[in-house]
Protein backbone atom coordinates (compact mmCIF):
# COMPACT_ATOMS: atom_id res chain seq x y z
CA UNK A 1 0.00 0.00 0.00
CA UNK A 2 1.35 3.26 -0.83
CA UNK A 3 1.34 6.42 1.14
CA UNK A 4 -2.42 7.98 2.13
CA UNK A 5 -3.10 11.17 1.26
CA UNK A 6 -5.35 11.89 4.96
CA UNK A 7 -6.97 15.28 5.50
CA UNK A 8 -7.52 16.31 9.66
CA UNK A 9 -9.56 18.39 10.47
CA UNK A 10 -8.49 20.47 13.52
CA UNK A 11 -5.68 18.21 14.72
CA UNK A 12 -3.65 21.23 16.33
CA UNK A 13 -4.89 20.90 20.05
CA UNK A 14 -5.30 18.14 22.48
CA UNK A 15 -5.41 14.63 21.35
CA UNK A 16 -5.54 15.91 17.87
CA UNK A 17 -1.90 16.69 17.84
CA UNK A 18 -0.67 13.18 19.11
CA UNK A 19 -3.20 11.11 16.14
CA UNK A 20 -1.53 13.71 13.32
CA UNK A 21 1.71 12.72 15.19
CA UNK A 22 0.68 8.74 14.96
CA UNK A 23 0.06 9.57 11.13
CA UNK A 24 3.21 11.14 10.39
CA UNK A 25 5.09 8.80 12.06
CA UNK A 26 3.12 6.09 9.93
CA UNK A 27 3.73 7.84 6.47
CA UNK A 28 0.53 8.90 5.71
CA UNK A 29 1.06 12.23 3.54
CA UNK A 30 -1.25 14.26 6.59
CA UNK A 31 -2.73 17.75 5.42
CA UNK A 32 -3.65 19.88 8.45
CA UNK A 33 -7.18 21.96 8.21
CA UNK A 34 -7.69 24.76 10.74
CA UNK A 35 -8.86 28.11 10.64
CA UNK A 36 -5.18 28.98 11.59
CA UNK A 37 -5.30 30.35 14.90
CA UNK A 38 -3.42 27.82 16.55
CA UNK A 39 0.28 27.30 16.25
CA UNK A 40 1.18 23.73 15.39
CA UNK A 41 5.04 21.89 15.80
CA UNK A 42 4.86 19.34 13.11
CA UNK A 43 6.94 21.91 10.40
CA UNK A 44 7.68 20.85 7.31
CA UNK A 45 5.72 17.38 7.67
CA UNK A 46 2.19 18.42 7.08
CA UNK A 47 0.54 20.19 4.37
CA UNK A 48 -1.63 22.92 5.36
CA UNK A 49 -4.92 24.64 4.49
CA UNK A 50 -6.81 27.37 6.15
CA UNK A 51 -10.30 27.51 5.77
CA UNK A 52 -13.61 28.84 6.98
CA UNK A 53 -15.70 25.71 8.61
CA UNK A 54 -19.01 27.41 6.85
CA UNK A 55 -17.51 27.94 3.88
CA UNK A 56 -15.19 24.73 2.69
CA UNK A 57 -15.74 24.79 -1.32
CA UNK A 58 -12.90 27.24 -2.41
CA UNK A 59 -9.94 25.53 -0.33
CA UNK A 60 -11.42 21.83 -0.86
CA UNK A 61 -12.81 21.44 -3.88
CA UNK A 62 -9.80 20.24 -5.96
CA UNK A 63 -8.53 18.01 -3.76
CA UNK A 64 -8.32 14.64 -3.15
CA UNK A 65 -7.80 12.20 -0.21
CA UNK A 66 -8.02 8.69 1.40
CA UNK A 67 -9.42 9.26 4.42
CA UNK A 68 -10.61 12.31 6.29
CA UNK A 69 -11.01 12.78 10.34
CA UNK A 70 -13.29 15.51 11.14
CA UNK A 71 -12.30 16.79 14.76
CA UNK A 72 -14.06 19.74 14.48
CA UNK A 73 -17.69 19.17 13.80
CA UNK A 74 -20.36 20.26 16.03
CA UNK A 75 -23.51 20.48 13.89
CA UNK A 76 -25.36 18.50 12.03
CA UNK A 77 -24.72 21.69 9.52
CA UNK A 78 -21.13 21.31 9.34
CA UNK A 79 -21.20 17.64 8.46
CA UNK A 80 -23.78 18.17 5.51
CA UNK A 81 -21.51 21.11 4.14
CA UNK A 82 -17.81 18.87 4.31
CA UNK A 83 -20.13 15.92 2.34
CA UNK A 84 -20.89 18.06 -0.48
CA UNK A 85 -17.07 19.50 -1.38
CA UNK A 86 -14.83 16.58 0.03
CA UNK A 87 -13.50 13.83 -2.38
CA UNK A 88 -12.78 10.62 0.09
CA UNK A 89 -14.15 7.26 0.19
CA UNK A 90 -13.88 7.37 3.97
CA UNK A 91 -14.77 9.97 6.94
CA UNK A 92 -13.87 9.20 10.58
CA UNK A 93 -15.76 11.65 12.81
CA UNK A 94 -15.42 12.54 16.14
CA UNK A 95 -18.47 12.05 18.03
CA UNK A 96 -19.37 11.79 21.60
CA UNK A 97 -20.76 9.95 24.47
CA UNK A 98 -22.99 13.09 25.08
CA UNK A 99 -25.47 11.53 22.41
CA UNK A 100 -26.20 8.78 25.10
CA UNK A 101 -28.70 9.53 27.99
CA UNK A 102 -27.83 8.48 31.64
CA UNK A 103 -27.26 5.16 31.73
CA UNK A 104 -24.87 2.31 32.21
CA UNK A 105 -23.24 -0.36 29.58
CA UNK A 106 -24.44 1.62 26.81
CA UNK A 107 -24.12 0.25 23.41
CA UNK A 108 -24.27 1.64 19.68
CA UNK A 109 -27.30 -0.04 18.60
CA UNK A 110 -28.72 0.76 21.69
CA UNK A 111 -29.36 4.31 20.24
CA UNK A 112 -31.82 4.91 18.17
CA UNK A 113 -31.12 7.74 15.41
CA UNK A 114 -33.47 10.36 14.66
CA UNK A 115 -35.15 10.14 11.06
CA UNK A 116 -33.05 11.16 8.04
CA UNK A 117 -35.54 13.98 6.97
CA UNK A 118 -35.80 15.69 10.84
CA UNK A 119 -35.55 19.56 10.42
CA UNK A 120 -33.35 20.00 12.89
CA UNK A 121 -30.49 18.44 10.24
CA UNK A 122 -30.38 22.14 8.52
CA UNK A 123 -31.44 24.17 11.17
CA UNK A 124 -29.76 22.68 14.60
CA UNK A 125 -29.80 26.59 16.47
CA UNK A 126 -30.75 26.24 19.89
CA UNK A 127 -29.75 22.41 20.46
CA UNK A 128 -27.64 21.30 22.86
CA UNK A 129 -24.34 19.93 22.76
CA UNK A 130 -25.04 16.17 22.54
CA UNK A 131 -28.35 16.48 20.36
CA UNK A 132 -25.98 18.94 17.56
CA UNK A 133 -23.31 15.74 17.78
CA UNK A 134 -25.96 12.81 17.36
CA UNK A 135 -27.61 14.64 14.28
CA UNK A 136 -24.18 15.21 12.51
CA UNK A 137 -24.19 11.76 12.98
CA UNK A 138 -26.88 11.31 10.94
CA UNK A 139 -26.24 13.86 8.84
CA UNK A 140 -22.95 11.81 7.88
CA UNK A 141 -24.73 8.82 8.64
CA UNK A 142 -27.54 9.06 5.47
CA UNK A 143 -24.63 10.23 3.18
CA UNK A 144 -23.81 7.20 0.54
CA UNK A 145 -21.41 9.29 -0.92
CA UNK A 146 -18.33 7.66 1.30
CA UNK A 147 -17.83 5.16 4.57
CA UNK A 148 -18.18 7.10 7.60
CA UNK A 149 -17.24 5.77 11.05
CA UNK A 150 -18.29 8.01 14.73
CA UNK A 151 -15.99 7.67 17.48
CA UNK A 152 -17.92 8.22 20.59
CA UNK A 153 -15.49 9.71 23.14
CA UNK A 154 -15.98 10.28 26.45
CA UNK A 155 -15.09 12.80 28.53
CA UNK A 156 -11.09 13.13 27.50
CA UNK A 157 -8.33 12.94 30.56
CA UNK A 158 -5.14 14.42 30.68
CA UNK A 159 -2.32 16.08 32.78
CA UNK A 160 -2.18 18.86 30.20
CA UNK A 161 -6.30 18.88 29.92
CA UNK A 162 -6.73 22.56 28.01
CA UNK A 163 -10.25 22.73 29.54
CA UNK A 164 -8.68 22.14 33.41
CA UNK A 165 -11.64 19.68 34.24
CA UNK A 166 -8.83 17.15 35.79
CA UNK A 167 -6.73 19.54 36.77
CA UNK A 168 -10.08 20.96 38.98
CA UNK A 169 -10.98 18.30 41.49
CA UNK A 170 -7.14 17.90 42.10
CA UNK A 171 -6.94 21.55 43.23
CA UNK A 172 -10.65 21.46 45.35
CA UNK A 173 -9.01 18.60 47.24
CA UNK A 174 -5.64 19.64 47.92
CA UNK A 175 -6.71 22.77 49.30
CA UNK A 176 -9.70 21.40 50.66
CA UNK A 177 -12.40 23.59 49.08
CA UNK A 178 -15.94 22.27 48.77
CA UNK A 179 -16.76 20.73 45.35
CA UNK A 180 -20.54 20.07 44.38
CA UNK A 181 -21.53 15.85 42.73
CA UNK A 182 -25.41 15.41 42.07
CA UNK A 183 -23.97 11.87 42.93
CA UNK A 184 -20.93 9.96 43.86
CA UNK A 185 -22.13 7.01 43.22
CA UNK A 186 -22.52 6.94 39.95
CA UNK A 187 -20.06 5.57 37.10
CA UNK A 188 -18.33 7.42 34.56
CA UNK A 189 -16.93 6.82 31.16
CA UNK A 190 -13.40 8.49 30.34
CA UNK A 191 -10.52 8.32 28.10
CA UNK A 192 -7.22 9.39 28.35
CA UNK A 193 -5.84 11.45 25.23
CA UNK A 194 -3.23 8.95 23.69
CA UNK A 195 -6.21 6.67 24.07
CA UNK A 196 -8.34 9.14 21.99
CA UNK A 197 -5.97 9.33 19.31
CA UNK A 198 -4.94 5.50 19.37
CA UNK A 199 -8.34 4.67 18.81
CA UNK A 200 -8.84 7.10 15.62
CA UNK A 201 -5.73 5.70 14.62
CA UNK A 202 -6.15 2.63 14.68
CA UNK A 203 -9.74 3.01 13.31
CA UNK A 204 -8.13 4.43 10.45
CA UNK A 205 -6.10 1.77 9.44
CA UNK A 206 -8.99 -1.00 8.96
CA UNK A 207 -12.63 -1.10 7.10
CA UNK A 208 -15.30 0.23 9.72
CA UNK A 209 -18.31 1.65 9.31
CA UNK A 210 -20.82 3.54 11.80
CA UNK A 211 -20.95 4.10 15.10
CA UNK A 212 -18.10 2.93 18.05
CA UNK A 213 -17.98 3.36 21.64
CA UNK A 214 -13.72 3.92 22.35
CA UNK A 215 -12.84 4.77 26.18
CA UNK A 216 -10.38 3.90 28.35
CA UNK A 217 -12.84 2.59 30.97
CA UNK A 218 -15.34 3.71 33.55
CA UNK A 219 -14.90 4.82 37.39
CA UNK A 220 -17.29 5.21 40.15
CA UNK A 221 -16.64 8.76 41.02
CA UNK A 222 -16.59 8.33 45.24
CA UNK A 223 -13.51 6.14 43.77
CA UNK A 224 -11.97 8.88 41.84
CA UNK A 225 -12.06 11.46 44.91
CA UNK A 226 -10.64 8.87 47.31
CA UNK A 227 -8.02 8.31 44.77
CA UNK A 228 -6.90 12.13 45.06
CA UNK A 229 -7.23 12.14 48.38
CA UNK A 230 -5.33 9.35 49.24
CA UNK A 231 -2.35 10.08 46.67
CA UNK A 232 -2.02 14.20 47.63
CA UNK A 233 -3.22 14.07 51.41
CA UNK A 234 -6.12 16.32 50.85
CA UNK A 235 -9.65 15.85 51.81
CA UNK A 236 -12.97 15.81 49.60
CA UNK A 237 -15.55 18.36 50.97
CA UNK A 238 -19.06 17.93 49.77
CA UNK A 239 -20.52 21.12 48.90
CA UNK A 240 -24.06 21.40 50.59
CA UNK A 241 -25.77 22.85 47.61
CA UNK A 242 -24.82 23.90 43.66
CA UNK A 243 -22.54 26.58 42.85
CA UNK A 244 -20.68 27.85 39.68
CA UNK A 245 -17.14 27.92 41.58
CA UNK A 246 -17.90 24.23 43.21
CA UNK A 247 -19.50 22.69 40.84
CA UNK A 248 -17.45 19.39 39.52
CA UNK A 249 -17.63 19.27 35.33
CA UNK A 250 -17.88 15.59 36.17
CA UNK A 251 -20.98 15.47 38.00
CA UNK A 252 -23.72 13.61 36.79
CA UNK A 253 -26.79 12.38 38.33
CA UNK A 254 -26.63 8.93 37.91
CA UNK A 255 -24.50 6.29 35.75
CA UNK A 256 -23.39 7.33 32.30
CA UNK A 257 -20.49 4.91 30.84
CA UNK A 258 -20.58 2.85 27.11
CA UNK A 259 -20.08 -0.49 27.06
CA UNK A 260 -16.79 -0.81 24.89
CA UNK A 261 -17.30 -4.53 23.37
CA UNK A 262 -17.14 -3.47 20.03
CA UNK A 263 -14.05 -1.50 20.27
CA UNK A 264 -12.34 -4.73 22.55
CA UNK A 265 -13.38 -6.79 19.23
CA UNK A 266 -11.50 -4.65 16.92
CA UNK A 267 -8.53 -4.23 19.07
CA UNK A 268 -8.73 -0.74 18.79
CA UNK A 269 -6.88 -0.11 22.26
CA UNK A 270 -4.78 -2.45 24.72
CA UNK A 271 -6.85 -3.28 27.89
CA UNK A 272 -5.42 -1.58 30.75
CA UNK A 273 -6.63 -0.73 34.33
CA UNK A 274 -7.95 3.04 34.50
CA UNK A 275 -7.57 2.94 37.89
CA UNK A 276 -3.85 2.61 37.16
CA UNK A 277 -3.49 5.61 35.18
CA UNK A 278 -5.56 7.60 37.13
CA UNK A 279 -2.97 7.45 39.71
CA UNK A 280 -0.29 8.30 37.61
CA UNK A 281 -1.67 11.29 36.35
CA UNK A 282 -2.56 12.35 40.02
CA UNK A 283 1.07 11.67 41.56
CA UNK A 284 2.49 13.76 38.25
CA UNK A 285 0.40 16.60 39.08
CA UNK A 286 2.13 19.68 41.32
Amino acid sequence: MGKRKVLVLGGTNYFGKILVSKLIESGELVTLATRGLSKDSFGDSVSRIVLDRNDLKDELKDLEFDLVYDQICFTPEAATALLEVIKAPRIIFTSSQSVYAPGNNLKEEQLEYPSTDDPRLSNSTGLDYGTCKLLAEVAYLKSDKCKISSVRLPIVIDPADQTGRFQFHLDRIINKRPLFFPNIEASLSMVTAEHAAEGLYKLGKISHSGPINVATGEIKLKSFLELVVSIKDGEFIPASEEGEEQNSPYGIPSDWWMNLDNCKRLNLLEEVSLTSILKRMINSYE
